[in-house]
């Protein structure tokens, strides 16, 4: 009744029809990612939030190097100062800082720890 070589070829067309399967599955997953991570066309991006506060935390280094003046604001007061919200991350503001100095929304980056992630900033 069975032919072999009818099985065979049976068990083959279903091997074939799973790893396509699995194949499209792979490119659709690659097309989400890329989606998701866009390209390099310029096109707008949204990224994972761990690659995103990586990206932010580059950013800020780089602006501590050259002195540049991040955006930021005030979210409560602490002891010995501030504590000031910059691209997603606490920075403090020390009190002797803000003596004779009007309230600001741009900051200066004074000193970066990348191991404990602690930042210092001025006016």
């Amino acid at each position: 009744m069975d032919q072999p070589g009818l099985r065979m070829w049976s068990v083959t067309l279903m091997l074939r029809l799973v790893s396509h399967r699995l194949r499209s599955r792979c490119w659709r997953a690659a097309a989400r990612f890329n989606d998701m991570v866009g390209s390099m066309a310029g096109e707008s991006i949204v990224l994972p939030r761990r690659f995103r506060q990586n990206r932010a935390w580059l950013e800020l280094n780089k602006m501590s190097r050259t002195n540049a003046k991040v955006k930021g604001f005030i979210v409560e007061k602490v002891r010995g100062g501030y504590s000031v919200a910059i691209a997603g991350f606490i920075a403090f503001l020390p009190f002797r800082v803000m003596m004779n100095q009007k309230l600001n929304d741009r900051f200066t980056i004074e000193s970066i720890n990348p191991k404990s992630k602690q930042i210092v900033v001025f006016f």
